[in-house]
């Protein structure tokens, strides 16, 4: 028999945004809980590979105003207990670990709402409320509820022969493995130069490939393509180091003795392609969301090949009103509370708590 335990909102994954949007509910008055299968931070104890974030961590500033100062910090989550991580590491680029440590230390600000461990099984619409089933078989009943789950799942790029393959999301990165080997690195983002600067102390050659051209950070001013610190691999292409980008889509991967044969059909040249040897190919193709846990009256249209749910102008679902999307899909955990907050003043829900939205 289940177990029915009733919330005003039930937020599943306590990464970043899920924690901060826990965090801002209870100030508001509203009784939250957070569901995580894994632990807290679970993403961040497996990525990146190489465990240098890319989010930077300013600690001098020169600044005295502690809003201003937050400008330059992208790690801090917002509260009142004086939790910042600039107190945890002065590394400009810090390291993952550093990041789940605090983390954790955050968590305790929400100590009793976090139910580490507890894997969703199914979120269903039930006509009063959402039902989120877990599999100790607890039911979390919630008007409201945030999938901050963020995406983890690798993204299926659709070539011939990738199963075969090794993948970012779980490859060894011992650098000793590639040792004089020829390494593929398939994607331009920052995982695939993330993977290529690691080896290049170990590989005789690697060559990063994709169909589309590189995006560089401060081209587009979106901080998740290409950051220079993830782009000194480029230094030993422009010297001709037996290194290369390639410019081509990646039609088939096939063994062949004990390496792989890689067919790429070349972007800038119609009907021209190339086929290459390498001892290593790896997938460093990116993530997608995963909707397994939504019924499938609930699960939304992917957009962006795929990768990422559609959601409407304030990050809700497109028709189940109170569901929202919250984390790395948005490229920001902090409207989550803003989002959740207008949910509940528009449905009239807990109209003695304090609803005000913060500024933007």
């Amino acid at each position: 028999m289940s177990h029915v335990l009733n919330f005003d909102c039930v937020i599943v994954g306590a990464g970043p945004a899920g924690l901060q949007a826990a965090y801002d509910l209870k100030k508001k008055g509203l009784s939250v809980v957070v569901l995580e299968r894994g632990r807290v931070g679970q993403f961040f104890r497996q990525f990146p590979r190489h465990r240098m974030l890319i989010s930077i961590n300013k600690v001098h500033t020169g600044l005295k105003n502690p809003e201003t100062k937050l400008r330059y910090d992208w790690n801090s989550l917002l509260n009142n207990g004086g939790l910042l991580f600039t107190d945890v590491s002065r590394r400009y680029f810090p390291n993952a670990d550093d990041y789940v440590g605090y983390l954790s230390d955050f968590a305790e600000l929400l100590k009793g709402d976090i139910r580490e461990r507890t894997a969703v099984r199914e979120v269903a619409w039930d006509g009063a409320g959402y039902s989120v089933s877990t599999a100790d078989g607890t039911v979390y009943m919630a008007q409201a509820l945030i999938v901050a789950t963020g995406v983890f799942l690798p993204f299926d790029a659709g070539i011939d022969g990738q199963e075969l393959i090794e993948n970012y999301v779980d490859f060894d990165p011992t650098p000793a493995r590639f040792r004089d080997k020829r390494v593929a690195i398939l994607g331009k983002g920052n995982s695939a130069f993330e993977t290529a600067e690691s080896l290049i102390e170990e590989a005789q050659a690697i060559h990063v490939i994709s169909p589309n051209k590189i995006k560089f950070a401060w081209n587009t001013h979106f901080a998740g393509n290409l950051r220079v610190v993830n782009n000194n691999f480029l230094d030993t292409y422009q010297l001709k180091s037996q290194n290369a980008v390639i410019d081509g889509q990646v039609t088939k991967i096939e063994k062949h003795g004990t390496g792989f044969r890689v067919h790429v059909a070349m972007a800038a040249a119609e009907g021209h392609s190339m086929v290459l040897d390498y001892d290593h190919v790896i997938a460093c193709t990116g993530f997608r969301f995963d909707a397994s846990i939504l019924a499938p009256d609930l699960r939304p249209e992917m957009r962006h090949m795929g990768k990422f749910p559609a959601m409407s102008a304030t990050w809700e679902h497109e028709t189940a009103p109170g569901l929202f999307f919250a984390g790395a899909m948005l490229s920001g955990y902090e409207v989550a509370h803003r989002q959740i907050a207008e949910f509940f003043a528009r449905t009239g829900v807990l109209a003695n708590a304090n609803l005000a939205i913060p500024a933007q």
